[in-house]
């Protein structure tokens, strides 16, 4: 008991430490344009173009993975791991995050700017399908890296912890526009909101495992009420998810002799993913 006490408090020393290092950055990256082509976005087909690119679906943060005490790693593969992944591992209060939430945060300026850019064409409020895509696509991609970036740099949530210090919202792309910190409670009412938003927009089920589709949308919002105990809705949206797309993958096809077999080509076919994101490596 004293055992866990004492890796309790370091593990919550080390998130607080963290955070504030990570905060403290964050003004200056929020500041700065991180898509310095945007001006050379000028139709529908550009937008797409952007949201396809291949910056949607890696480097997500990989840091609870790291952190998390369901595995055990050899010292031999903790040793030849990266050296940030080491501190992760140990729950070092030297450990750095600043990777994973500039790149989230290029994604999100990313979505804010398809949304922003659908209204400069005056194509916000279309029902056309490939307007719905943009948009529906935009809004579960900034959904799901407020999530990302909840789920690595604040507390769980839970009733005690609803007020506390969550993430910045950005929610446009004006480098003027400086958001501070909201509270857990409203990350994750961004988040919900952004995914209610979105699941209609979208077709059923993927066409590419790197778009979003509306089964991947009810997937997230499973996932956020869970997170915040919301045990009903999440039973609902997972529902939902598996009414549209509900493949999963059986391990018995999986080769056991390759390094990587979740990524084989092989087990394609038997592929439960909804939408790829790749952590960082």
């Amino acid at each position: 008991m004293n055992n866990r006490n004492t890796k309790s408090g370091i593990m919550l020393v080390g998130i607080v430490v963290f955070y504030c290092l990570i905060m403290a950055a964050c003004r200056d990256f929020l500041a700065e344009n991180p898509n310095p082509d945007s001006e050379e976005l000028t139709d529908l087909e550009e937008l797409q173009k952007m949201l396809d690119h291949s910056t949607q679906n890696v480097d997500f943060p990989n840091y609870p993975l790291l952190a998390a005490d369901d595995y055990y790693v050899t010292s031999n593969d903790y040793k030849s791991g990266e050296a940030n992944d080491q501190l992760m591992h140990v729950w070092s209060v030297t450990a750095n995050g600043d990777d994973a939430w500039r790149a989230a945060y290029r994604r999100i300026f990313d979505a804010n700017l398809a949304l922003e850019k659908l209204g400069e064409f005056g194509k916000s409020s279309s029902q056309t399908e490939e307007v719905k895509q943009i948009k529906g696509s935009a809004l579960f991609l900034r959904a799901y890296n407020f999530f990302c970036l909840a789920q690595t740099f604040t507390d769980q949530y839970s009733p005690a912890t609803a007020n506390a210090v969550g993430i910045p919202l950005k929610i446009n792309t004006s480098t003027n526009d400086i958001p501070v910190a909201a509270s857990i409670r409203q990350t994750y009412e961004r988040i919900i909101q952004d995914c209610l938003n979105a699941k209609n927009l979208l077709s059923e089920t993927k066409v590419y495992i790197s778009r979003p589709s509306r089964a991947a949308v009810w997937a997230l919002l499973s996932k956020t009420y869970l997170t915040i105990g919301d045990y009903e809705l999440a039973g609902q949206a997972a529902d939902s998810c598996l009414s549209l797309y509900s493949l999963l993958l059986d391990y018995n096809h999986l080769d056991s002799t390759l390094a990587a077999p979740f990524l084989s080509r092989t087990t394609a076919k038997y592929c439960s993913i909804l939408f790829l994101c790749l952590r960082f490596s």
